[in-house]
């Protein structure tokens, strides 16, 4: 089944048992949904993340395209006209550093209009689409919750798809094959 199929819920939960594998995470948290597992200091903080909301998609803005073909001027008219916020869905705008080639938006477009979903990671750091999905779906229910209408902007078309359809499921990469 699709993650479209249901409405949003997501949960927090922090544990001070200590987990020694995977194996006894995903077996003891099965029945919730996918599991995203950080460890924090000893600690283990699982993201629950079970469903989508589809109403808070439905009623968003979705403004995609090629490079340069003005999305990101109609997003901050949009928005400045509706009261909305932006969420960047463009692969290498989450990167800290890469401004040149990317569009991203000015330090004057990001005052008038609050931005989300860039400069998360360093230009070393690991992201995918998965990740992606998890924060920019958090970010519109923040978003959301204060009441403001939602643009998703970009044009990376691989991020859109996982945000309307999910993303399967796989093991995560393995740094020494890469």
């Amino acid at each position: 089944p699709r993650s479209t199929d249901k409405p949003l819920s997501v949960k927090c939960v922090k544990t001070e048992k200590k987990l020694s594998t995977r194996t006894t995470v995903e077996t003891q948290f099965k029945t919730y949904g996918t599991v995203i597992q950080r460890s924090l200091e000893g600690l283990f903080l699982f993201l629950l993340v079970t469903k989508i909301n589809l109403m808070l998609l439905r009623s968003a803005f979705w403004i995609a395209g090629p490079t340069a073909s003005g999305k990101s001027q109609l997003a901050l008219k949009l928005a400045e006209r509706k009261g909305c916020e932006i969420i960047s869905v463009d692969s290498m705008q989450v990167y800290r550093g890469m401004d040149v080639g990317t569009a991203k938006p000015s330090v004057d477009e990001r005052s008038r209009i609050p931005h989300h979903m860039l400069d998360l990671v360093g230009i070393h750091e690991s992201y995918d689409v998965a990740k992606f999905r998890t924060q920019a779906l958090l970010e519109a229910e923040k978003v959301h919750q204060r009441g403001r209408h939602i643009i998703f902007c970009g044009g990376t078309g691989f991020y859109f798809q996982a945000l309307i359809h999910g993303v399967g499921h796989a093991p995560p990469s393995d740094p020494n094959i890469r």
